[in-house]
């Protein structure tokens, strides 16, 4: 009788709410995990793809089919280790119900840091190559070699170089009035605490 009685309790707690609740909430979370993914690599298979397509077609400046699948690889593999390190953050809450340890806080911040300070240097590294040669670029006879290149590539590297050296400074930005708020706060409440300590000490 006490065995039938805890098959009934487990099959109760299998079928609870709060189960019911989790699964969505598990699923709701893959689906999302899997769109913001798609919506995100979208422009690094882009630039991967027309790279390798356009690598031979810009003889005057062979380093922008390079830059460009330079940076689509190192976007891809952003990508891809944010999407691990979400993965095992949501576990570790979920099932394990622990917090990561500290290593793996410091070592997804070294990550994220040299990964910036990568996107930051070769984003100006690609301004620089696209804009060096500009007045001697031509793309409509591919017989000059020294002068050619083709208009796709060309015009697709300046603007996502660009694109990306606007959104990091727009980041850097809104990043340092966000720090200022933050301590311009703290110090006003840490003004009013003291004078209410002083308040009650008179």
């Amino acid at each position: 009788m006490a065995t039938t009685t805890m098959k009934d309790a487990d099959h109760v707690r299998f079928m609870s709410l709060d189960n019911l609740i989790h699964s969505i909430e598990n699923l709701y979370f893959a689906c999302v995990t899997v769109i913001i993914i798609c919506l995100t690599s979208s422009l690094p298979f882009s630039k991967l793809c027309i790279g390798i397509l356009y690598i031979n077609q810009c003889p005057a400046q062979t380093q922008i089919p390079a830059w460009l699948i330079v940076s689509g690889c190192r976007s891809l593999i952003s990508i891809i280790l944010i999407f691990f390190i979400i993965i095992y953050v949501n576990t570790m809450d979920h099932c394990c119900k622990k917090t990561p340890p500290a290593f793996v806080g410091l070592g997804i911040s070294f990550l994220i840091i040299i990964s910036f300070l990568f996107h930051f240097i070769w984003s100006i590294v690609g301004v620089v190559w696209s804009s060096a040669r500009k007045s001697m670029i031509q793309h409509e006879d591919p017989n000059e070699i020294t002068t050619y290149c083709h208009s796709t590539p060309y015009a697709f590297q300046m603007g996502i170089a660009l694109f990306h050296l606007i959104i990091i400074i727009m980041s850097l930005i809104i990043g340092g009035i966000y720090t200022c708020c933050r301590r311009s706060s703290k110090s006003s409440y840490a003004i009013d605490k003291a004078t209410y300590v002083i308040k009650q000490l008179e």
